[in-house]
């Protein structure tokens, strides 16, 4: 049973949430952290990243194509390539309606984000 006292901090918490604050933490906590020892999380230095800053210092932004390989890798079984965590499995997604070179072309996803 909820007392009218605790509903009421309840909602004047949920208001106060930031959720650009809330998503900052998440990239941090959830995924940068965690993936600090793979071979991607020690490439770009994850064990140092404190902010969004500092991530976006060290991860620029990059196509499917320039992952590939790496994703290849791990669709053969390689682990701790791009995440550190065991990859379950991948979806399939077609580029049916992205302009450019991915159109019509699959791509592999990592599972575990989903």
């Amino acid at each position: 049973m909820n007392h009218p006292n605790h509903t009421g901090e309840l909602q004047r918490r949920l208001q106060a949430l930031d959720p650009q604050q809330v998503q900052r933490e998440v990239l941090l906590r959830r995924i940068v952290q965690p993936n600090q020892n793979c071979e991607y999380g020690r490439k770009h230095r994850f064990a140092g990243v404190g902010t969004v800053a500092d991530f976006q210092e060290r991860v620029r932004l990059c196509r499917y194509e320039d992952m590939r390989p790496d994703i290849e890798r791990m669709v053969q079984g390689e682990p701790g390539v791009l995440v550190s965590e065991p990859v379950r499995r991948f979806l399939n997604l077609l580029g049916h309606g992205s302009p450019g070179p991915s159109r019509g072309h699959s791509r592999l996803l990592d599972y575990q984000f989903f």
